[in-house]
């Protein structure tokens, strides 16, 4: 089950430690961060209005990625938006349409080294 945002969005803060790696892409060709996300994974579910914007903020000591996906049955393909450049990730996307997206805290690799705390700030204006 992801975890639910708030209408207004909120500060978040986890641990993907002793998760596993349900979504993401293992290989860095077709993935939407520009790196693969083999990692374990938590995911937040938001809601978004048509033209309804969407930030989020993601801290860690290990070496995050982010993205917003639409299906996590599809999670490779269904990608809108996605951060792997730094810490922190921080990602910026408008919805065109009313829906629900899906928001996902993973890592490039498997392994103890890339897993561990976050703290995740969203924002929905």
């Amino acid at each position: 089950d992801a975890y639910f945002v708030p209408p207004a969005g909120g500060t978040f803060r986890g641990t993907t430690a002793g998760y596993t790696a349900n979504y993401g892409i293992g290989v860095r060709t077709g993935s939407c961060t520009g790196w693969q996300q083999s990692g374990a994974d938590a995911v937040y579910r938001v809601s978004l209005a048509a033209g309804q914007r969407l930030q989020a903020t993601l801290t860690t000591t290990w070496d995050a990625s982010l993205y917003l996906i639409t299906d996590c049955a599809q999670s490779a393909t269904s990608c809108v938006a996605g951060r792997d450049s730094g810490n922190p990730e921080t990602l910026d996307f408008t919805s065109p349409t009313a829906r629900t997206y899906y928001l996902v805290v993973d890592s490039w690799q498997t392994g103890a080294s890339n897993t561990g705390n976050y703290s995740l700030v969203v924002t929905v204006q």
